[in-house]
């Protein structure tokens, strides 16, 4: 997984255009609030990464100022409701219900719905959704639905060195006969 450093830099970068003229404009006349982008950043990252720990499935990036590059659009949302309320304006509809939605994505994490992993080459974890090979060889075949009141019926057809098995836990594998 991705991990991104969510700073003021990168606040500023990705900042829309029209609030950009409004910060640049508000921090002219309010020398004094200089720190308060970075501040807020920081708040935003630690309040991400503390929901993130509060998983014991996640792992978390080694470097405190990153969060997963899944997570900017949701913090950086935060961030400038956060910055907007500081500079004293009043959020619109869809502005509010942006807040609600990256709120939502956030508690979602903590919750279990999404997983975050580190890949580091040496501890790594999956991420969701997960992709991956089954370790088990590439004749695994999944599933078609895990309700066992469910009759599937199909028609496949095996070569005649090959056969179907199926293992403790219900999953059809294709072996040689």
């Amino acid at each position: 997984m991705d991990w991104v450093a969510l700073n003021e830099t990168k606040a500023l970068a990705d900042m829309p255009t029209a609030l950009t003229a409004t910060y640049e404009t508000w921090l002219a006349a309010n020398p004094d609030k200089a720190s308060r982008l970075a501040q807020i950043c920081s708040d935003i990252v630690d309040e991400f990464r503390d929901v993130i720990r509060s998983n014991p499935a996640n792992g978390l990036n080694v470097d405190e100022t990153t969060i997963p590059t899944s997570c900017v659009r949701a913090a950086e949302t935060l961030l400038y409701a956060s910055l907007r309320t500081e500079m004293g304006e009043t959020p619109t509809t869809a502005e509010s219900q942006a807040v609600t939605r990256a709120e939502i994505f956030k508690n979602l994490i903590a919750y279990g719905h999404f997983t975050t992993g580190t890949d580091d080459g040496v501890n790594r974890r999956r991420t969701t959704p997960a992709y991956f090979v089954p370790t088990r060889g590439t004749n695994l075949l999944r599933p078609v639905s895990t309700n066992p009141n469910r009759t599937l019926t199909t028609r496949i057809t095996i070569p005649k060195n090959k056969r179907l098995v199926v293992d403790n836990d219900g999953n059809i594998i294709v072996e040689d006969a």
